[in-house]
């Protein structure tokens, strides 16, 4: 039987995350001459070489892993597809991750007709590190390694700092450190109290007994400046938020856009994941060039049934 083959089936576009998951791998101790990835030094396939021929003789031996780093760019690749297929038609072992940017919802073809494993990095979380710690049982036994667990963890981080890096660049944070809390045309009195601000978390205390506005808001600054190209690109605006309240709680959200435009939400005291698309705001995507903050907005006629003060939880605001 042939030798172990890894082959790391991806988009020129996500080339940082292949090349780190490459690293990553021969670091643990698989030869890069078991690894087939294009974007990484000694582990591609040779300038002036045929591709499809080289792609069609890599797929062809008996014992190959074939991984495919999924997203938006994956699918819009005719190589990319091409492979899949392949490993398709030849029953290849397989394995997909989710990129940043990316969801499982996303996954269709034939993906999400064999349903195989698939390792989510959208985001990294406890989950991701205990399929991670599986998908290293399998390719001890496949590659015939044993990998030293201090080892496996040290080169696991520097591979998510890479993919967080990557994160970063296609689904940029907003950095909620910077937020501020306002009642609207009452500036002696403040009914919305920021209690505690980090750059992934903002908590604040709504109280209407001491304001005469009607009005609160939670706003973030946000320096994202390419907001116009997400709103082409069909992103969302997503974050995740939790109210003190047994009350369910009625808010909006606002974008400052040139026409200004509120969404609605339900806050309640479980925390829920909220992903709003951009086109709820406006379907314009010229709009968007001037959007300057995020706005949650919270109203004295909804929240008043309360008589104690309110905290509003927000974490994680992102575009996906």
């Amino acid at each position: 039987m042939d030798k172990a083959t890894l082959f790391i089936s991806h988009s020129s576009r996500d080339a940082l995350v292949a090349t780190a998951f490459s690293d990553f791998m021969t670091h643990i101790g698989i030869s890069s001459s078991q690894i087939i990835c294009s974007s990484a030094f000694g582990t591609h396939i040779l300038t002036g070489a045929p591709l499809y021929s080289m792609l069609h003789q890599a797929l062809s031996r008996d014992n190959v892993l074939f991984l495919m780093l999924l997203s938006d760019n994956y699918y819009s690749s005719a190589v990319c597809l091409n492979e899949m297929g392949a490993a398709w038609i030849k029953g290849l072992e397989s394995l997909f991750f989710i990129l940043p940017g990316f969801s499982f919802e996303k996954v269709k073809g034939v993906v999400k007709e064999n349903e195989p494993i698939g390792i989510s990095l959208a985001p990294i979380n406890r989950m991701t590190t205990e399929r991670l710690y599986d998908f290293k049982q399998s390719i001890e036994n496949k590659f015939g390694i044993q990998i030293e667990s201090r080892l496996w963890e040290r080169e696991r981080e520097i591979f998510y700092q890479k993919v967080r890096q990557y994160s970063d660049e296609i689904c940029p944070p907003v950095y909620m450190d910077e937020a501020e809390g306002f009642c609207i045309d009452e500036y002696e009195h403040n009914g919305c109290r920021i209690v505690k601000k980090e750059s992934t978390r903002v908590s604040a205390d709504i109280d209407f007994s001491l304001t005469k506005s009607e009005l609160c808001s939670i706003v973030f600054p946000t320096y994202i400046h390419n907001w116009t190209q997400f709103a082409k690109s069909k992103k969302c605006l997503c974050f995740s938020a939790a109210s003190s309240s047994v009350t369910p709680v009625n808010a909006e959200i606002e974008l400052a856009l040139k026409r200004r435009k509120k969404y609605p939400i339900v806050i309640t005291n479980r925390r829920n994941d909220y992903c709003i698309p951009l086109k709820e705001f406006s379907k314009n995507s010229s709009d968007f060039f001037a959007v300057q903050e995020i706005c949650f907005l919270f109203y004295r006629n909804n929240i008043a049934a309360d008589k104690n003060v309110i905290e509003i939880d927000i974490c994680d605001i992102f575009l996906d």
